[in-house]
């Protein structure tokens, strides 16, 4: 879900290792064009690396290396291909500051991280910027279908060092508006924000060890969320009790008994987002006729939080 670049908690010795036998394994194979080489560091200290896999592509997480080395690796894949060769040796390739990249899914964290489907009823991402790349093949309106994987965008930034990425990458994600299927920007902005992953200290037991947490979202007062959704809905003339100013469509300022709160609000279907206290909330709106008149039909169903086939 994260990568980072170049990865935390190596030692210059062991990343020159690490490059040495990536080359290494290419040339034993007579391998041209892109690939990526994988490797676990165990817990014995820095010598303590093992071989995982090479995967003969370029690999979703290749902007982190772009954004370091300044090189575009979608280009020199495609001279490889034209029988070109490599513009660079190995030994000129300079890496500068420190990336990281988030990949949005359309995921419940909350749920094992159940694949998400459905319209983007509403989708706003950060703007780009010198140290912001936003990668996106879908736009508000499009459909995440159970066919093709459910990654919405890849949001990488960039910064003179890893304090500065993350720092980057926390502000981008806060900035995130998804109405329609479930997606895990709270979840990523949470893992971003933890003290123990900015302080590099982090395994591949992270996530697990501290799910509670990262998916617990935000302590915001569950009775001023349900406030600002009462008002987006009772916009056609009904009296609703909470004053405030809109700046467009779907965001506003709300001052309810409690304080003042800013919000971005949207309906779609039979339900509400609502985007407060940089945390996504989800809402459903009973329809008591159309519940009564499909109560007959749902008599003996079930329901699926995730596609699949019915097998017996």
């Amino acid at each position: 879900m994260i990568e980072e670049a170049p990865a935390p908690g190596l030692t210059d010795e062991t990343r020159a290792r690490l490059y040495a036998a990536s080359v290494a394994a290419a040339k034993a194979v007579s391998y041209s064009g892109a690939g990526t080489v994988e490797f676990l560091l165990g817990p014995d200290g820095p010598d303590d690396v093992w071989f995982m896999e090479m995967n003969t592509r370029l690999q979703v997480e290749h902007p982190v290396t772009e954004a370091i080395t300044g090189i575009d690796l979608v280009d020199w894949q495609l001279r490889i291909a034209a029988g070109e060769t490599l513009p660079l040796r190995q030994d000129e390739i300079a890496c500068t500051g420190h990336a990281i990249e988030a990949r949005l899914y359309a995921e419940d964290p909350a749920q094992d991280f159940a694949p998400g489907f459905g319209g983007l009823a509403y989708l706003r991402l950060p703007e780009e910027s010198d140290v912001l790349r936003i990668d996106t093949g879908v736009e508000e309106g499009d459909e995440v279908t159970v066919h093709y994987d459910p990654m919405i965008a890849k949001i990488v930034a960039r910064g003179d060092d890893r304090t500065d990425a993350v720092a980057t990458m926390s502000a981008a994600l806060s900035e995130i508006r998804v109405a329609g299927p479930a997606t895990n920007e709270a979840f990523l902005k949470a893992v971003i924000d933890h003290s123990d992953f900015r302080a590099g200290g982090f395994d591949t037991g992270f996530i697990a060890r501290r799910l509670d947490v990262l998916t617990g979202g935000s302590p915001a007062d569950r009775e001023r969320i349900m406030a600002l959704a009462a008002g987006f809905l009772a916009r056609d003339g009904a009296p609703v009790s909470i004053a405030g100013r809109w700046h467009d469509e779907y965001r506003f300022d709300a001052e309810t008994d409690d304080g003042r709160m800013s919000a971005t609000v949207i309906r779609h279907g039979g339900e509400v987002s609502v985007f407060a206290d940089g945390a996504k909330y989800r809402m459903h709106v009973d329809d008591p006729l159309a519940s009564r008149g499909a109560g007959a039909a749902d008599t003996g169903s079930l329901f699926a939080r995730m596609p699949g086939v019915v097998v017996a």
